[in-house]
């Protein structure tokens, strides 16, 4: 999608909770930190790899699991962690009992910038406006939420926000009225 920024096309909402929802269907929501930071205090080796893995010149991969997604996702790019991923083969370093925790935990927090930015103005339709934007924004940029979380709210305001469906028999009756005329 970055790259479709940067040629001059405009991301709709709909489009980008086309995104989400891959992410939610192929199960990239991270459930737990717990399994990758035990891997971590289990696995002196998979610590002292992950420390030696530089996505940047002063960050490691064991510094950016460790890191709030937040934070993670002001000191690292898309473009830095795509760089990393095929520079160091991932996958044939990191252990394959730890692989998928760490690329979930690690998915998880790059994504975290495009998740609140297409939670904002769901999440300022469901509360009706009663906040200004800033303060949502605010808000949303709380630790407790997760990227499931916000997408949730797009999902909760999507319902919210959708025409009331007709009930069977109210469609029947409008049918045959139709057919009347």
């Amino acid at each position: 999608m970055e790259h479709s920024k940067k040629g001059g096309y405009v991301v709709e909402q709909d489009e980008a909770k086309m995104v989400m929802k891959l992410f939610e269907k192929h199960g990239l929501f991270e459930k737990s930190t717990t399994d990758l930071k035990k891997c971590l205090a289990e696995d002196q080796d998979l610590a002292n790899l992950t420390k030696g893995l530089k996505l940047l010149p002063d960050l490691s991969l064991h510094d950016l699991i460790l890191m709030g997604a937040d934070q993670a996702a002001k000191r690292l790019s898309l473009k830095d962690y795509h760089e990393f991923v095929w520079a160091n083969q991932l996958l044939g370093q990191v252990p394959e009992k730890c692989y998928r925790a760490c690329g979930d935990h690690v998915s998880e927090k790059m994504a975290r910038r495009f998740y609140r930015r297409w939670a904002l103005d769901p999440f300022w339709d469901l509360i009706h406006y009663v906040m200004s934007r800033d303060c949502c924004e605010l808000v949303l940029a709380q630790p407790l939420f997760s990227n499931q979380d916000l997408w949730n709210i797009c999902v909760a305001a999507a319902r919210e926000n959708a025409p009331p469906k007709k009930s069977e028999n109210s469609r029947k009756k409008s049918s045959a009225k139709r057919r009347e005329l």
